[in-house]
């Protein structure tokens, strides 16, 4: 289960990696969840394409939308900065609706204290700063277009930063939080039936950081 698949390239990456691996025999079923219509299809076609026998099942939602429809068991969730996209508070409640039908949850996320600090508060313009500075720094360093670099800044980076910076809680569109925040959730929501299994820094600076997370279920 891929919870925010966007174009399924790292969904591919990681059952390819299974495969080679030798850590699962076969790949059976794959659950693509995303709210974009046309990121579904990107990741169904990439999908079907470096896995042609795998059954491809789709959901094109957020998972607030779809945490309650869960119907059958999946060895692996992951999720890639997607997660973010609610308050502490709602993301407790729809993990704990996950947790029943997963054996291992995978977690990439932004290092950022975007969640709980409220609007025009000192430490939410400090922390999207940092993070979303430093992100754009590295957009600017990509050798791409720059009608293709402007637009990543002006479409996506910048609507997130002028929503957490003038939309309160509850309302807002992101909530990442820091590395402490993630890890004492799935604390109080997976344990003790689950346990972690990895903490991994993916990159990390003065300015920010990108980590992941491994809970895998006990017994």
């Amino acid at each position: 289960m891929d919870i925010g698949c966007g174009d399924g390239a790292l969904t591919c990456r990681l059952l390819a990696h299974l495969m080679e691996s030798k850590k699962v025999p076969e790949i059976g079923e794959v659950l693509l969840i995303d709210p974009s219509p046309a990121m579904i299809s990107m990741a169904t076609e990439k999908v079907r394409s470096a896995f042609p026998d795998v059954i491809i099942s789709t959901d094109n939602a957020r998972i607030q939308d779809c945490s309650l429809s869960f119907d059958r068991h999946y060895d692996i969730a992951m999720s890639s900065l997607a997660y973010h996209h609610m308050p502490v508070e709602d993301k407790r409640i729809h993990l704990s609706r996950l947790k029943p039908w997963i054996s291992h949850f995978l977690l990439f996320e932004l290092d950022a204290n975007n969640d709980t600090p409220e609007m025009y508060s000192p430490e939410l313009a400090v922390s999207v700063y940092q993070s979303y500075g430093r992100i754009m720094d590295f957009v600017f360093a990509h050798d791409a277009p720059v009608e293709v670099v402007t637009d990543c800044i002006d479409s996506f980076l910048m609507t997130e930063v002028v929503s957490i910076l003038s939309e309160p809680r509850g309302i807002r569109t992101d909530y990442h939080m820091l590395r402490k925040e993630w890890l004492d959730l799935f604390s109080q929501v997976l344990e003790p039936e689950f346990s972690l299994r990895s903490d991994s820094t993916c990159y990390g600076d003065e300015y920010v950081g990108l980590f992941t997370l491994h809970y895998g279920r006990d017994g």
